[in-house]
């Protein structure tokens, strides 16, 4: 098909016709836009089979997290921190 596409708009090209200029423009913007049409078709086909495949548990399935802009923080108390200690309660015998 893009043989004779291209044959095609030769013969247009030479004929001395605006309005067939007009619309062969037409045409290849037309043709880039299914192009990307086609690439973003792909890219979320590929992104839905990651949620749509019956076999995978819910638990195997692994989602790409997004990369966190905090820096990693160390779990527990600051270093150099002076902590205090409760008093011992009163018992009553």
């Amino acid at each position: 098909m893009n043989k004779d596409y291209n044959n095609l708009l030769k013969e247009i090209e030479v004929s001395s016709c605006p309005n067939c200029k007009r619309l062969i423009r037409i045409i290849e913007e037309q043709q880039i836009m299914i192009k990307e049409l086609e690439r973003k078709v792909k890219e979320l086909e590929r992104r839905l089979n990651k949620y749509e495949n019956a076999h995978i548990p819910p638990s195997q399935k692994k989602f790409s997290n997004p990369p966190s802009d905090k820096p990693y923080k160390n779990p527990g108390r600051p270093i150099g921190y002076s902590g205090t200690t409760r008093p011992i309660p009163y018992v009553f015998s």
